[in-house]
């Protein structure tokens, strides 16, 4: 098994999930056989009160925050020249899995009816992803100038590109870890929360991240949000942006908050 795959000790965590109004929970793309499928993961359709409850759990069984993962809790800030008022504030949840995977929990409290979505689509790798209102991640190992960076799109769709240092970027791969999306939007609530299976070398290293969304308003105009925002122009790229640093778990049970 090559670097760039999967290390879950149990592969049927790796399935992806989306949510489809009136009908539910539907499997778009796993490991698993269908009838494993079923047994784990399935989900009743609900409407109402009861259904936003039924998701929050669901994310938060996805983040298996057990003695084997670190969880962190961040927030990001509205870059001062791309303010938008509908938008109340957005969290972050990172808990990294000793068995490889990152999870990453996109939390967007405000008006959602007065941002642009984008509708539901198949999972799929597309570019240009921040053009519109999507969640992003940049990682990297301390000390390194190579990084990663991660879109993730409320549609499902997603991209992934690497870098050799500062906007450097390498050809794209076709081999690339399809990521697992589970997403809930509500008039008051967006929630995307993203699996991701790093390579191993990724895994047995202290890492740095960038956190950052781009919120696109009911005009097209769209808000940069960031861990902490360089001076200048929004710049998710910028080395002083990756401020969160990760450790790889271990069997001690461990729990890191920040705000």
């Amino acid at each position: 098994m090559g670097d760039d795959h999967c290390q879950h000790k149990d592969q049927n965590t790796c399935l992806t999930f989306k949510l489809y109004p009136k009908r539910g929970w539907r499997s778009l793309e796993g490991l698993a056989n269908k009838r494993a499928h079923r047994e784990r993961f399935a989900l009743p359709t609900r409407t109402g009160r009861n259904h936003s409850l039924l998701v929050r759990t669901f994310m938060a069984e996805s983040l298996n925050t057990t003695k084997h993962s670190l969880l962190y809790t961040v927030v990001l800030t509205c870059h001062p020249d791309t303010d938008n008022p509908a938008v109340r504030g957005i969290k972050v949840q990172v808990c990294w899995h000793q068995e490889g995977p990152l999870a990453l929990t996109y939390m967007l409290t405000g008006n959602c009816t007065q941002l642009q979505i984008p509708p539901s689509r198949p999972l799929a790798r597309a570019d240009d992803l921040w053009r519109h209102t999507c969640f992003e991640a940049f990682i990297s190992i301390q000390g390194d100038l190579a990084y990663q960076e991660w879109n993730f799109s409320p549609s499902g769709e997603w991209a992934v590109y690497r870098f050799r240092s500062y906007r450097d970027r390498l050809p794209l791969r076709d081999d690339e870890p399809t990521p697992t999306l589970l997403v809930h939007n509500a008039q008051e609530r967006l929630d995307l929360d993203a699996r991701i299976c790093l390579p191993h070398r990724l895994t047995v290293q202290p890492l740095q991240l960038a956190l950052s969304a781009v919120i696109e308003d009911d005009r097209g105009k769209l808000s940069y949000w960031a861990l902490t925002h360089p001076p200048g122009k929004p710049d998710f790229h910028h080395p002083d942006a990756f401020t969160l640093e990760i450790t790889p778990p271990t069997g001690d049970p461990t729990r890191k908050e920040r705000r």
